[in-house]
């Protein structure tokens, strides 16, 4: 659909595209669910082909109300269809009676064929909850894509990428903590590191003292200037999607954000995770990080370093009995890897099929009995790197 917008747009630039998916849909930004399995219609992971920026408007439709407009579809136009063609006839429908006398277009990708037992199953329809009541005629307009959806539910997209959606929701504070004294004191500041004369040619490190500052699942505009190159954005994900699932997960106290705060300025972000909040590759004895990133502007300063040292001393200081830091790495992510190898992370062997393709599993010992000093070393021994 968005080739297709980008084609007609360059003889019909007024044309309006419309795009429909389900609530526990990841692709405009809404926090993963449990998905029916609807053929096209919804998905897990944000594809490469989706180009938001085309949009002008998102409609998400719930089960119910997709399952009734496939059916109405049949009734009323003879279209066996599937699914995600009766969502696309619903929206289609509704917007040609709010604007008469323009020309609509609705592609329909499926047919009716692949759901019999389902859709039209009308023993399956009476297992969904509020069948056919609950279906909903008109849309209700939301602030946000991540707004509680109750039902069919519409926001104007207005052509804008999905981090200029998301960084627009918020008014992003100073990222110099100076200027922000209702969080500088929050953070979790590492012990000074000793002064140390810069050599010819580097950027003096005497002020470089790294420490993290806790965020909460709220606290994502803190950190929305930390953008990526293509090349770093495709193997994480977005910030507002991590927020989103920060806000909305099941063991809030056992996922902790931190910034990473070099001369009072937030320059980089991770995860770290406990407990019942490990992901299914990870053993109940370790802690996991998470969504690693130093903003591109601030990187080539060995922070990707120093964020991964930071993470070390905060297990060390505050989880005694936890004895390994372990983390997923893309297959494909050459510089990363290398990273992770030069911070004394390790192969485990053990992979992991992730929503970026093909994970590497790897470990980093903890030992709280080292001491600050093989911290200090490592870290100013380290050849700067681009994290």
């Amino acid at each position: 659909m968005c080739g297709t917008t980008r084609v007609l747009r360059a003889t019909l630039p007024e044309l309006q595209a419309i795009g429909v998916d389900t609530p526990n849909s990841v692709l405009f930004g809404r926090p993963s669910g449990k998905l029916i399995d609807f053929g096209n219609l919804g998905g897990e992971i944000v594809p490469s082909n989706l180009d938001h920026s085309q949009l002008d408007e998102i409609h998400w439709l719930t089960c119910v109300e997709v399952c009734d407009a496939t059916h109405r579809l049949h009734r009323d136009q003879g279209l066996f269809m599937g699914p995600t063609s009766g969502a696309a006839y619903r929206v289609a429908n509704w917007w040609s009676n709010k604007h008469p006398g323009k020309k609509v277009v609705a592609i329909f990708p499926d047919e009716g064929h692949h759901y019999l037992e389902t859709v039209y199953d009308d023993g399956w329809l009476s297992s969904l909850p509020g069948w056919p009541d609950a279906a909903r005629q008109e849309p209700s307009t939301v602030n946000a894509p991540t707004d509680d959806l109750k039902g069919w539910s519409y926001y104007a997209w207005g052509r804008r990428t999905l981090e200029e959606v998301f960084s627009g929701l918020v008014d992003p504070p100073s990222t110099n903590l100076l200027e922000s004294p209702q969080r500088s004191m929050t953070v979790r500041s590492i012990a000074s590191r000793p002064k140390e004369r810069a050599e010819p040619g580097e950027s003096s490190k005497e002020d470089f003292n790294p420490a993290l500052m806790a965020l909460s699942p709220f606290d994502n505009a803190y950190v929305t200037h930390l953008d990526l190159e293509f090349e770093q954005a495709q193997f994480v994900d977005p910030l507002y999607v991590v927020f989103s699932e920060l806000r909305n997960s099941s063991n809030p106290d056992q996922e902790h954000p931190f910034s990473i705060v070099i001369r009072d300025e937030i320059v980089g972000f991770f995860v770290l995770r406990e407990k019942a909040a490990l992901p299914e590759w990870a053993p109940s004895d370790a802690i996991t990080l998470h969504s690693l990133r130093i903003g591109r502007s601030y990187q080539g300063n060995g922070y990707g370093k120093a964020a991964l040292l930071l993470a070390r001393e905060w297990i060390a200081a505050n989880r005694l009995c936890v004895k390994r830091l372990m983390l997923a790495v893309n297959a494909r992510n050459v510089k990363a890897r290398q990273l992770y190898r030069q911070s004394n992370f390790r192969e485990t062997g053990v992979s992991y099929c992730g929503p970026h393709g093909m994970q590497d599993i790897l470990e980093c010992e903890i030992d709280s009995g080292n001491g600050r000093g093989d911290t200090f070393d490592l870290l100013h021994k380290a050849v700067p790197y681009r994290s």
